[in-house]
């Protein structure tokens, strides 16, 4: 019995929506409903093909950012090399800086006045 009344009430309600469908139809002028139709599989397409263009960018977006990703690394761990390389090039130069004035204070002095230190080039100090 569950199952008849579900059918009954499937029954009616397709018959109430068709029935809802034919006034409404009857309501509006043909010509009207036709380019309403017209101009929603207009903007049906040009949604499809901006879809697709976009999927094609972001597919290419995705490749270009994967190989700049590549070499941003890369760059990144040369730099980084390059860094702890200087930097251990400047601590031996500060140590050979300190045994010269160490050993030869006079001379040092002397070279000191002849040439003065830069600020805007010497980052240490």
């Amino acid at each position: 019995m569950p199952q008849q009344s579900e059918q009954e009430e499937k029954s009616t309600n397709e018959v109430c929506a068709e029935h809802t469908m034919k006034r409404m139809k009857g309501m509006m002028n043909e010509v009207d409903l036709n380019k309403i139709v017209q101009n929603q599989n207009s903007i049906h397409e040009i949604l499809e093909y901006n879809t697709t263009s976009l999927t094609s960018f972001n597919d290419f977006s995705h490749i270009k950012y994967e190989e700049f990703s590549k070499k941003l690394d890369t760059h990144s761990k040369c730099i980084k090399e390059m860094k702890i390389d200087l930097e251990y090039i400047f601590k031996k130069l500060r140590l050979l800086k300190t045994k010269v004035s160490t050993q030869y204070p006079d001379a040092y002095a002397e070279v000191e006045k002849r040439f003065p230190k830069h600020n805007d080039n010497n980052v240490d100090e």
